[in-house]
């Protein structure tokens, strides 16, 4: 109650965000930033990785259903050229095969 009474956020809230049942808003990192010193923008890169592992974790099936579809339209529908680099996917400047 009394952290949420320094953010000045509804206990119900604040609640929620630590039990992982809401995610962290803009809103909420500015006030964390400006009672406890945190850069909200190092709080939301944080919840920005904490919700790709988790996106990654939960729909690892439909990914790899949908690599293999895609893998299967580009054999299917182009012809292959002798020495043409297979598509990659792109992370961060890195290609990934």
């Amino acid at each position: 109650m009394d952290a949420a009474s320094l953010l000045d956020v509804p206990r119900q809230a604040l609640f929620e965000f630590l039990n992982e049942n809401t995610s962290l808003t803009p809103e909420l990192a500015l006030r964390i930033e400006a009672m406890f010193g945190v850069e909200m923008e190092t709080l939301l890169d944080m919840q920005t990785q904490f919700d790709i592992a988790d996106a990654r974790k939960r729909y690892q099936d439909v990914w790899s259903e949908l690599v293999a579809k895609a893998k299967h339209q580009r054999v299917t529908s182009e012809p292959h050229e002798p020495g043409a680099a297979p598509q990659r996917i792109i992370r961060r400047g890195h290609a990934l095969g």
